[in-house]
């Protein structure tokens, strides 16, 4: 029975391991077609004067930003999962990766600047496009009195996403001041 449930730990060990790799670097393809396909959509939107597209963009935008986000919290909720594991089997002792990054803390902070590096060039593309929305979106024009209303609900929706993906890394930042 011993083997069996050795077998299995192993098993899922190394299913977990895989999801993470696939979790990595299905972040990394969310991010480039996210940035490229946002990147495409400003690029019609000022060239071919698609001013519609200004309406839809701020959407697009932060959904790449939750999505990003998901994918990141997967990897770290399969990661803490396979530490755990890790300390059942071998008595609490971190072992292999946990252990080397456990002893490197400043490889552990590298992912997250990186994830925040991501999220703040697309936060930027956000507020680019919300700038967009206000000079060149169909509604810009408008004397209607709800646009404004409109477009700063818009930024603060904007704000309170990028906020709440960043939540864990700004209070980290502020226990330390």
């Amino acid at each position: 029975m011993a083997d069996l449930h050795d077998n299995l730990l192993v098993e899922e060990y190394a299913a977990l391991r895989n999801e993470v790799l696939q979790k990595m670097d299905k972040y990394y393809d969310i991010l480039g077609l996210g940035v490229g396909g946002i990147s495409i959509l400003f690029g019609l939107a000022y060239e071919k004067e698609i001013n519609a597209f200004f309406l839809v963009l701020p959407l697009v935008i932060l959904s790449n930003i939750l999505i990003l986000d998901a994918e990141k919290r997967a990897v770290e909720n399969v990661g803490a999962y396979i530490k755990d594991v890790e300390k059942e089997v071998f008595n609490d002792e971190p072992f292999g990766w946990e252990k080397w990054l456990s002893q490197y803390e400043d490889r552990v902070k590298m992912y997250k600047h990186t994830h925040w590096a991501a999220l703040s060039m697309l936060f930027v593309l956000y507020m680019l496009s919300m700038g967009g929305l206000w000079i060149k979106s169909p509604i810009a024009g408008t004397a209607n009195p709800y646009k404004e209303f409109f477009i700063v609900t818009y930024i603060f929706f904007g704000i309170g996403i990028f906020v709440f993906c960043l939540k864990e890394d700004i209070e980290s930042l502020f226990r330390k001041l």
